[in-house]
């Protein structure tokens, strides 16, 4: 999934998980936070995630770097938010 450089509005509960599973998300530019969006947590085979510039002004959360050390090889890009 890619939206990125859009100015869309990303609004989800943080109880919402998604029924799919993403191997790219590219959400640059996209309006997400304030808040670490949640719903990523249930995404397990994803390779590459830009939400750079997103509006994030939160803590990266644990379960995020857990994943980094289980997905050897995965690009992130966290830049331009308030980590």
């Amino acid at each position: 999934m890619d939206l990125s450089d859009n100015s869309l509005v990303l609004e989800f509960s943080q109880k919402w998980v998604p029924s799919f599973q993403l191997r790219y998300i590219g959400l640059r530019s996209c309006k997400l936070g304030p808040t670490f969006p949640k719903w990523l947590q249930t995404q397990n085979d994803f390779g590459y995630i830009d939400i750079s510039n997103t509006g994030i002004s939160d803590f990266v959360r644990k379960w995020l770097w857990a994943k980094l050390v289980v997905h050897k090889g995965m690009e992130i890009d966290l830049s331009y938010n308030y980590l």
